[in-house]
């Protein structure tokens, strides 16, 4: 698996490429995720890699077995030739511990995991080759999931353990070299994938569930929270989330790429898509779309985020060279992105339509205590470039902090070295109605180019007028 760099396409050998370039014209198709899974995720690509071994587990195939059979055909062949029955056999086999070249598919079914640390997969590999892979059965659609769906059902009594069948993260990726595919993964009480080490691919899931906050429980649940270094998260599909969908606290190994995913209908509290924070670096966020998610109680307050609070850790900034371009968003009930604490990042060539406001750069981390390394606590945003975009509708709620500006600074301080330009925000019903906001002042565009010292170069339009039209 090639290495992925920021900014960078994602080449990998034998796996189809993201294109880069402007955003087309082409309207976005009415189920997403579908159009994805049957242009791109199709039995022939999910058939790599090839490595030196592959395992069968089938749930419902007669004849299918732990002990009795060896795994290595799909179907009953006879002569303990035949399918393991469920994922027992591989966690006892130690199929996925620091092992190299180990495939498994599974075949058609549902298939719990029972662990509190979930699934996991410690992969010891080199190259692409010696990649652990975890995939679906061509033309299958296995689900992979945990048997108990209740964070309060998980509370353990005074002094006693977690009860049985409570899951953390329903699979954890660790180590080197690991692939993930094809599958359903839903009901982690935390997370439903975890995703640590480098050189990793997840592609072609559905992340369809995670266990809605109760009370005692976990607080929040994010569908897949990436640590990782030199990985893709591609072509996946993510929905009923209960925070984030995808979190990348603590990713500082550079090299993290999300891209052409699908992110649509969270839980009510999910609003946010990605976020980046915890000191995490280059990360590139492109090509996905984002869209209906109308949560009415969100925890996260943009669809889109670089830098944000949370645990200490040894860094100047929340985040740094975070790279979100080219994304499509459209009818979401809270703000485009935020960035907060963001060192050099970029915000560019992104299409958004029906949002309740644009980018929004806040004070909210500046001198948090979090960032350990700097005496001051986490330094002010400073070098962010907003680029190109199109932000149609920022129409706005009346609620404190919701309105219909289309960028917003909370102070100047954050404003350093601040550099926009070549942006569209169409506003209705005219022009003129384009509103920002600077220092808590809400400025029209004009009064926005001379105070802000930067964005001469964009555009204020109508909603009707041509070029706010189409995609």
């Amino acid at each position: 698996m090639a290495a992925v760099h920021c900014g960078e396409s994602s080449a990998l050998q034998g796996f189809p490429t993201p294109t880069d370039g402007a955003v087309d014209a082409s309207p976005p198709p009415v189920d997403a995720g579908d159009a994805q899974d049957s242009l791109v995720c199709t039995p022939e690509v999910l058939a790599e890699p090839h490595v030196a071994t592959t395992y069968y587990v089938a749930i419902d195939e007669p004849g299918a077995d732990d002990d009795a059979c060896d795994g290595r055909a799909p179907t009953n062949e006879g002569n303990g030739r035949c399918p393991f029955k469920d994922l027992d056999a591989i966690v006892r086999r130690g199929l996925f511990d620091t092992k190299t070249g180990v495939r498994v598919e599974l075949r058609a079914g549902s298939y719990l995991v029972t662990a509190w640390e979930g699934l996991v997969m410690n992969g010891a590999g080199t190259a692409e080759s010696e990649s652990l892979v975890i995939s679906a059965y061509a033309g299958e659609k296995p689900v992979v999931g945990a048997p108990v769906r209740s964070n309060a059902s998980c509370i353990p009594p005074e002094g006693g353990m977690i009860p049985a069948g409570c899951v953390r993260q329903v699979i954890s990726v660790l180590g080197t070299f690991v692939i993930v595919q094809g599958l359903t993964i839903q009901d982690g009480l935390a997370y439903d994938m975890t995703v640590g080490g480098s050189n990793h691919l997840v592609r072609c899931n559905k992340f369809t569930y995670t266990t809605p906050n109760t009370p005692g429980g976990s607080g929040r649940s994010d569908e897949l929270k990436a640590f990782a270094a030199q990985s893709i998260i591609v072509h996946n599909e993510f929905t009923h989330w209960e925070s984030q969908a995808v979190d990348t606290a603590g990713s500082r190994g550079g090299g993290l790429v999300i891209e052409e995913n699908d992110f649509h209908d969270p839980h009510d509290r999910g609003c946010g898509a990605v976020g980046i924070k915890f000191g995490g670096r280059d990360i590139t966020v492109r090509k996905n779309r984002i869209h209906d998610i109308a949560g009415a109680e969100c925890q996260m307050r943009a669809v889109l985020g670089a830098g944000g609070t949370g645990t200490t850790h040894p860094d100047d900034f929340s985040a740094y060279r975070a790279v979100i371009t080219e994304n499509r968003i459209w009818n979401v009930n809270e703000r485009l992105a935020t960035f907060a604490s963001c060192q050099d990042c970029i915000f560019e060539r992104n299409d958004a339509s029906d949002v309740i406001a644009g980018v929004f750069v806040t004070t909210g981390m500046t001198g948090a205590a979090e960032c350990a390394a700097s005496p001051t606590g986490c330094r002010a945003t400073t070098g962010l470039r907003i680029d190109g975009n199109r932000i149609r509708n920022a129409h706005g709620t009346g609620e404190a902090g919701t309105a219909n500006f289309f960028v917003g600074v909370e102070s100047a301080v954050e404003a350093t070295g601040l550099t926009m330009g070549s942006n569209v925000y169409c506003a209705a019903p005219t022009a003129a109605d384009a509103r920002f906001n600077w220092a808590n002042t809400t400025l029209v565009f004009d009064e926005w180019k001379t105070t802000s010292g930067t964005d001469t170069t964009s555009t204020a339009l109508a909603t009707t007028d041509p070029g706010c039209m189409g995609w």
